[in-house]
């Protein structure tokens, strides 16, 4: 704690702090997160997700389907890319999130925006398969549509 004081302290002198504020606070944040499950063993169970195909999505507009752990992982990595616009974030049950930094649409919205793909970002195969049909249903171009096994990082317990 004293030491991000202390960075804070320096970034603002440097007139930067501002700029940095919002990534300061998520590192900081997630390395609490990790040295606790470090000390707590199996106690303190922490997962974050990767999207495996970042190469892929280059140049593209992107809708994320699922706004929950997986797809928050995701729009945070996504974000982060300058060569690609995240052209909406959408679930099927968009009341339950309350983000601060962006708004999770509802599907009806893919009937009124303009994308290239359409990352299904869910954990479990079967999830993503009834999403993939429902999407199929709703006539979006099956072509567009990608999900692939997220990659975990963070710590487990046991090393699962």
């Amino acid at each position: 704690f004293k030491c991000y004081e202390n960075l804070c302290a320096v970034l603002e002198n440097c007139k930067i702090f501002d700029a940095l504020k919002k990534a300061m606070v998520e590192y900081s944040s997630r390395n609490i997160l990790h040295k606790i499950s470090v000390f707590s063993g199996d106690k303190f169970r922490m997962e974050s997700y990767c999207y495996p195909f970042a190469e892929g999505i280059q140049g593209k507009r992107i809708v994320i389907y699922g706004a929950g752990a997986v797809g928050k992982d995701y729009y945070a990595q996504i974000s982060r890319y300058t060569d690609c616009q995240i052209a909406a974030w959408v679930d099927m049950h968009p009341e339950k999130y309350d983000y601060p930094y962006t708004k999770i649409e509802g599907i009806d919205v893919l009937d009124m925006i303009d994308f290239d793909i359409l990352i299904i970002a869910v954990r479990k195969e079967e999830l993503a398969e009834e999403i993939y049909q429902q999407l199929v249903s709703k006539n979006i171009d099956k072509g567009k549509m990608v999900w692939r096994k997220p990659r975990i990082y963070g710590v487990l317990p046991d090393g699962k």
